[in-house]
């Protein structure tokens, strides 16, 4: 269905999948899927697929992104040098001066950068696997930052959340105010009603219930007996 649906395209393909079914049609074969997909693969190859490939002209036009897409850049310079046919890689000491001259004025990487350009040449450090690990130290750190700063601001909008508890929504309720005796009478005139009185406080010094004996009388002394 692929190959009748995809027209003239295809014509070569139909033509060798017929001439495969009538080979093996003589010795009760069938043709195979894998044989199918293996002739149209076939099909659309042509001498200037490797195309495709990057090559050293490539490398060189390829310009810095800039320190703040310097993941970006340090990944596509590695997709073109990774995707290079073999006779076009250049040689360490060239992907080493090629890479350094594109990041050359970065002011990211100015302190690491100014510490390169002291090494003599032959220094062991003055290398292509110093370039890239340097980019590779930046990117980390850079993600790091990132993560703390977004820490950061998720602590800064919890602790500055609108939401409180309903105690503290109470405690920060204003305070009704105390009415005096005159605003209460004039509030109660106003409405028709007569001014509540303020209730008589209980006697806390009141004298004590008990009753008292009554004095008894000289007579009732001499008239007393046993």
């Amino acid at each position: 269905k692929v190959i009748d649906n995809a027209g003239d395209k295809s014509m070569q393909v139909k033509y060798d999948m017929s001439m495969k079914n009538q080979l093996y049609g003589r010795s009760g074969d069938f043709i195979k899927g894998r044989e199918l997909f293996a002739m149209i693969l076939i099909s659309f190859k042509s001498p200037d697929h490797t195309e495709v490939l990057y090559n050293a002209h490539h490398l060189y036009m390829f310009n810095y992104y800039g320190d703040d897409q310097l993941e970006a850049f340090y990944n596509k310079w590695l997709d073109i040098v990774y995707n290079m046919k073999h006779d076009d890689l250049p040689s360490n000491n060239s992907l080493r001066d090629t890479l350094f001259r594109k990041i050359e004025h970065s002011k990211l990487m100015a302190f690491d950068i100014n510490r390169y350009k002291t090494f003599d040449e032959g220094h062991p450090e003055k290398t292509y696997a110093y370039l890239t690990g340097m980019i590779k130290g930046y990117i980390a750190r850079g993600k790091q930052e990132r993560l703390l700063k977004d820490r950061e601001r998720a602590v800064k909008l919890s602790l500055s959340s609108t939401k409180t508890t309903p105690a503290l929504e109470d405690a920060d309720k204003p305070a009704a105010p105390i009415k005096t005796k005159k605003e209460n009478e004039a509030a109660a005139s106003s409405t028709g009603d007569p001014p509540k009185r303020p209730k008589a406080k209980a006697k806390s010094e009141a004298a004590s219930v008990l009753p008292t004996p009554s004095p008894k009388s000289h007579a009732d002394k001499n008239n007393k007996k046993g």
